[in-house]
């Protein structure tokens, strides 16, 4: 079947001179590669940032809210200086349909947020069939020139040949950008593809090209991750301290913040990569509730609308993710780096595999019988816990911390009352120098580190609350590419495209973009191989 494709086009001017700059927006914009998506695809993105923006790196915020208001995905994004940046969200499967928005923060060193862009996008479901009657009328609607670019630039994009483009036919096409006075324009911009007969009016290209507010010239925002909460006593009073300790879980890598008065602060953790979590602890053990700012969204519940096209759509999505899953295979795969924890090591002079012992009832029967560095001790029915010190040959002046698998606790009591045929191993760290080298201010009474059988232990829940996910840090989200310079997409149509610069690499699959060495002319090539039929192309 023959089809009548729309190209949408953003791009930006690169700074080359004062007469440069005027041309480039003062807000953000934000460009999708597709119109809607299908719970279980990828959701490819485009952020771009005004000129004024460039050479100041730093963190932007993007968190994923659905229709009900709940954040269901959240990352940060790294800016490295430039002036536009990448990445791509993994839909989960069981994933409701509605329209989700997409809110991109930036946040300064007073705990200020500015929003930079809120996008709505539309995801449907394909886990169960749509009666045919929720459809919309298909008016077809044609594409009037009115997104940003085609206020400040002229694109001209001509197909090889004239020849009608049928699904899954190879396409090539050549991409010129010239000012109004038709003179070559260096640019770097993007491009997606939507087929007017699958959206009808009912999904329009404004869904795939998002504009923000205009943003502040002299924003200094912050260049690594950072949230903002509030430290609250058991009583509810703010927790005020110098040092509101953060401990990285997954590699026990202590960070510290400043509480006010108000018990507000801010948590900053330098540029990391993998998943992490995050837990908030007072240093001296003092027991503290954390409740973590939310950034503030926007949003009116609207019904998703029904195309016959997107129904057939659907309905194919559907049929295919049961033959993916008939060989043990996924449409989209996905080329992740492979994030090494740098989990902080400390050697112990004293280590006691606990299943070579007898049985003992509960911990604090272990420690008195076994371990004489270390004593518990009974007041009103409640353990309380010491370490020696053998460098002073007195006990610590502070409580110890305990790890179990890494959680940070103080609290001796519940430790005690652990069943000694659950643990694994236990390893006290006690010299004065590597505490303070590895959990300075809360290691101050020394250090024993549990590790269960299972590598799962619980702490009580009320500490549990006050450990978090840390959304990661996205290194890298340019569209997935090989190593022949060419930009190719499996997941869907959507190019980075710059003219007159070395060649972009970025992910697998099919279409590609050739930049060649003359300002403000580009090749794109789609072979027409990608795992969508031709219809959602």
């Amino acid at each position: 079947m023959m089809k009548r494709l729309l190209f949408f086009c953003i791009l930006f001017l690169l700074l080359e001179g004062p007469a440069r700059v005027s041309a480039q927006p003062e807000t953000a914009l934000l460009h999708f590669d597709k119109s809607f998506y299908v719970a279980g695809e990828v959701a490819w993105f485009q952020l771009y940032l005004p000129a004024h923006l460039q050479e100041r790196s730093f963190a932007p915020h993007l968190t994923v809210v659905d229709p009900a208001g709940k954040t269901v995905w959240e990352t940060f994004l790294d800016t490295k200086g430039k002036v536009n940046c990448s990445g791509y969200y993994e839909i989960p499967y069981e994933l409701d349909a509605g329209f989700y928005q997409f809110h991109f923060t930036a946040r300064d060193a007073e705990r200020r947020s500015t929003e930079l862009i809120n996008a709505v996008v539309p995801v449907y479901s394909d886990l169960k069939p749509l009666p045919g009657d929720v459809a919309v009328p298909d008016t077809s609607y044609f594409y009037d020139g009115s997104e940003p670019a085609a206020k400040l630039l002229r694109v001209d994009i001509r197909p090889d040949g004239n020849a009608p483009v049928s699904p899954r036919q190879p396409v090539s096409l050549h991409i010129t950008v010239t000012d109004r006075d038709g003179k070559p324009v260096e640019a770097v911009g993007s491009v997606s593809v939507r087929d007017e007969r699958l959206t009808g009016r009912a999904v329009l290209y404004k869904s795939a090209i998002f504009t923000g507010d205009e943003l502040p010239g002299n924003a200094r925002w912050l260049p690594d991750a950072g949230w903002a909460g509030t430290a609250l006593l058991p009583d509810g009073k703010p927790l005020q301290t110098p040092l509101l300790a953060a401990l990285d879980v997954e590699t026990n890598e202590v960070h510290f913040a400043e509480t006010d008065a108000n018990g507000h602060f801010l948590l900053r953790v330098p540029p990391y990569s993998g998943m992490r979590r995050i837990q908030i602890l007072e240093r001296s053990g003092t027991r503290i509730r954390v409740d973590w700012e939310k950034d503030t969204t926007r949003f009116v519940r609207t019904r998703l609308p029904y195309t016959p096209g997107i129904l057939e759509y659907l309905e194919q999505s559907r049929k295919r993710k049961k033959i993916y899953q008939l060989y043990a295979a996924v449409e989209t795969k996905l080329q992740r780096a492979v994030s090494v924890l740098p989990v902080t090591e400390w050697e112990t002079r004293r280590s006691y595999p606990v299943q070579d012992y007898e049985r003992f009832p509960d911990l604090a029967t272990f420690f008195q019988e076994v371990v004489w560095m270390v004593k518990f001790s009974s007041h009103k029915g409640a353990y309380k816990a010491g370490m020696y010190n053998t460098a002073q040959l007195e006990e610590f002046g502070h409580a110890p911390l305990f790890l179990l698998d890494n959680k940070a606790t103080f609290d001796a009591d519940f430790i005690a009352r652990l069943k000694p045929a659950d643990i694994d191993t236990i390893d006290l760290l006690y010299e004065p120098k590597l505490l303070r080298k590895h959990f300075p201010a809360i290691g101050s009474g020394g250090v024993i580190r549990i590790k269960t059988l299972r590598r799962n232990g619980v702490l009580p829940s009320e500490q549990e609350a006050n450990i978090f996910p840390a959304a990661r840090i996205y290194a890298g989200g340019a569209i997935p590419g090989d190593r022949s310079g060419r930009v190719r997409t499996r997941t869907a149509p959507c190019a980075l495209l710059e003219s007159g610069a070395p060649d972009r690499r970025a992910g697998q699959g099919d279409d590609h973009v050739q930049p060649p060495g003359r300002p403000g002319r580009f090749h794109c090539g789609n072979s027409g191989t990608g795992t969508r039929r031709g219809k959602g192309d």
